[in-house]
């Protein structure tokens, strides 16, 4: 409308906003601003892991692809586990504080990782079929680093 008419751009916007208003009214639209009484911290972000799961983040740049370390409640840490022996080394386990792994946590991994039942788990991606469990605090690596 504006280009083959050759209007002016201050009035195409008047006449726009007079047709928005014309339809508003027909529509029965009462309130036009239904945004402004949104939150402004609204927002898709993650919150960021505190500075003890950033510690851990940190940890599995060094380990091997989908390689696991346990972390014992004395806060030591066990060798690598590969991913052939991780079910086997999660039963095994015990005093478990957090599980790090890297690699995406799939429901099969994360159905391993409960055997030892850790407080923690920490990890680089969600993975297929992945559902944060309710009875474990679980830390991405790409969604709260």
């Amino acid at each position: 409308m504006c280009l083959q008419k050759k209007v002016e751009a201050s009035k195409f916007k008047h006449i726009l906003d007079k047709k928005a208003s014309e339809d508003d009214e027909k529509m029965g639209i009462e309130q036009k601003d239904w945004d402004k009484d949104m939150n402004d911290t609204f927002s898709n972000e993650q919150e960021m892991a505190p500075a003890d799961i950033q510690e851990l983040f940190d940890r599995t740049d060094d380990m091997e692809k989908n390689h696991a370390l346990i972390m014992f409640s004395d806060g030591s840490f066990s060798e690598s586990i590969g991913p052939s022996k991780l079910e086997k080394a999660m039963k095994e386990a015990e005093d478990v504080d957090t599980v790090i792994f890297n690699g995406p946590i799939s429901d099969k991994t994360l159905q391993y990782l409960m055997v030892a039942m850790p407080s923690t788990i920490v990890g680089s991606s969600e993975g297929k079929g992945y559902e944060a469990p309710d009875e474990v605090d679980v830390w991405l690596a790409d969604l709260h680093r």
